[in-house]
């Protein structure tokens, strides 16, 4: 997953696009938020959005470890 946040989004197709942008966001961390260092009108909105993202991705795998952390019954079963 590292080696999509070495370069913009932009050259990537439609799918690996909607990929690293919407089900594991990396783009979201690197790409979008450089937008506003650049002053890029053209995706703006989703570089303001990446904090937004960033919470509910936390909340996600929050969520995700506490149900995992609840069903472990640990190496000896």
């Amino acid at each position: 997953m590292d080696e999509f946040t070495r370069y913009p989004a932009d050259i990537y197709g439609r799918v690996t696009r909607t990929l690293i942008t919407w089900v594991v966001p990396v783009a979201f961390a690197s790409f979008y938020p450089a937008q506003l260092l650049f002053d890029t009108e053209r995706m703006k909105w989703m570089a303001l959005a990446a904090p937004a993202v960033a919470i509910l991705t936390f909340m996600a795998a929050y969520r995700f470890w506490s149900v995992a952390v609840n069903h472990y019954q640990g190496v000896g079963h």
